[in-house]
């Protein structure tokens, strides 16, 4: 599963066969702009400057806690074309170790940062119908799409019409407490790795 998740987040599927992605656990999220397009911001002196997609983005995934009693978010970031995450889900009151608190990376610098097709507005796109997955209920994929959908609506309201995300997304059940903090230590040093080590190469010794 993960070899498929270096080759920059393109995968095919990244589900486990037979998983049931209602029940409790930790699961660590990447999702990706459409064709990985940097879109949510720039790194600058190792520090994310998100613009105003990255703000909305950083808004509806808190929502997706406060709309669920029983998710926790963890370890969070936006990065310029993707993000990555850790969301609990503690449906049984398990003792599932959290920082309880949405702990993120500083994401602002001291400067305006422009939005890709800001103050263009080239009208809304035709809807194109498609297949689409029917989610499980509270599951983690449904969990997801809401999420992805939510933004995508914020972003056409402020008339960034050409934002999409990539239709999947990547995920890796977190297994146990040395795994949950290598993927804390992982996001919180994408930043850094941003111009030296773009195909993520190393991520794959998280899990060794």
């Amino acid at each position: 599963m993960f070899d498929l998740f270096l080759d920059k987040y393109r995968v095919l599927s990244t589900r486990l066969p037979n998983y049931n992605y209602t029940k409790s656990g930790r699961y660590f999220v990447t999702i990706c702009a459409k064709k990985r397009f940097a879109c949510f911001g720039y790194i600058k002196n190792n520090i994310m400057c998100v613009n105003n997609i990255g703000k909305i983005i950083y808004n509806e995934w808190y929502r997706t806690a406060l709309l669920r009693p029983y998710v926790t978010l963890d370890q969070f970031i936006v990065m310029p074309d993707h993000v990555h995450g850790i969301l609990i889900i503690n449906k049984n009151h398990d003792h599932l170790i959290c920082i309880g608190k949405h702990n993120n990376v500083e994401t602002h610098c001291n400067e305006t940062v422009e939005t890709p097709w800001q103050g263009v507005s080239t009208g809304p796109r035709p809807h194109n119908p498609r297949h689409h997955i029917e989610w499980q209920p509270h599951s983690l994929g449904s969990m997801i799409n809401q999420f992805k959908g939510m933004v995508t609506r914020e972003c056409r309201k402020r008339k960034y019409y050409d934002f999409k995300w990539q239709s999947r997304f990547y995920d890796h059940v977190i297994r146990n407490e040395p795994e949950l903090n290598n993927v804390r230590n992982y996001i919180l040093n994408n930043p850094k790795h941003w111009n030296s080590d773009r195909d993520d190469s190393w991520i794959g010794k998280m899990f060794e």
